[in-house]
């Protein structure tokens, strides 16, 4: 039912207002609805629920209320933190970040990050490492971050016995030969001038061939033999194959005794013939086994 108002005219007694039965039977009608509300005290607590039992406040069985914000007391409901992830370059920068709790900080300076536990960012042990799997490979050979070849190698310092190569020469196959000038003298029979030219080329498995290209000028009195000295430094080990052409006379020589000390023998040196000249040398391809 809607408010009844009793009227009670312009002025007073001027006639115009509610007669006075009219008026108590408004003023009837709405205190019955209100009555039908209320009823008594324990009916207008029944009617506004729990709530019209409870005390204003945050402790057990109390009823909270918002503050001047519109948000529940911290102590009925803590703030929400979002936290934020911050990119500093020193310690200074994060101590001076205006960060809240749970708020991460990413140091650049150290590649680690930290995680702030309180509310004070300014306090670096309120700060907390974020630990990292204690099995993860964090550096190689003392290297860290994005490593290229050239760093690992010269961080390895890796030398052929390391991998199972001690015995092993780095040689190319294909590398052209050395130019050495041989060392000539007579064995047996003999030659009074010589001259000669020689290359050689070692192999990696601890071959080498020999060319030597003698021209004898001025001859002896017999046959005999031309002890060939070899490049510096290379001992033969075993004659593995050797042969010579005398371009001179045809004749087909071979590689003897008196291998060692750097030096080889060719045998069956024809001095018998003519003389000698640089248009017909003696070549010699031998190859070695050097020791």
């Amino acid at each position: 039912m809607a408010q009844q108002v009793v009227n009670v005219g312009a002025v007073a007694n001027d006639g115009t207002g509610d007669a006075l039965r009219t008026a108590f039977q408004k003023l009837n009608a709405n205190d019955t609805e209100l009555y039908s509300i209320t009823g008594s005290h324990t009916a207008t607590l029944a009617t506004y629920g729990t709530a019209a039992t409870k005390n204003v406040g945050t402790a057990a069985g109390n009823v909270p209320v918002l503050d001047g914000s519109g948000l529940l007391d911290t102590a009925v409901l803590p703030a929400l933190a979002i936290t934020d992830v911050f990119t500093v370059a020193s310690q200074a920068a994060m101590l001076a970040l205006a960060a809240q709790k749970g708020d991460i900080a990413i140091r650049s300076d150290l590649n680690k990050s930290f995680a702030l536990s309180t509310n004070s960012p300014a306090t670096l042990a309120d700060w907390k490492e974020l630990l990292t799997p204690t099995d993860a490979v964090l550096a190689v050979a003392g290297l860290t971050g994005s490593i290229s070849a050239a760093a690992l190698k010269t961080a390895l310092a890796l030398v052929k016995g390391d991998v199972g190569l001690g015995n092993v020469d780095n040689v190319s196959v294909a590398a052209a030969p050395t130019d050495y000038t041989p060392s000539l003298t007579s064995d047996t029979g003999d030659f009074t001038t010589a001259t000669a030219t020689g290359t050689y080329k070692k192999h990696p498995d601890g071959y080498f061939d020999l060319h030597a290209e003698i021209t004898i000028t001025n001859k002896g009195a017999a046959d005999g033999t031309v002890k060939v000295g070899l490049p510096a430094g290379i001992t033969p080990a075993a004659r593995v194959s050797g042969f010579g052409v005398d371009f001179g006379t045809g004749t087909i020589l071979r590689v003897t005794g008196g291998i060692g000390a750097g030096t080889v023998n060719i045998v069956n040196f024809d001095l018998t013939s003519a003389a000698r000249n640089n248009v017909n040398p003696l070549v010699i391809d031998i190859r070695f086994k050097a020791s």
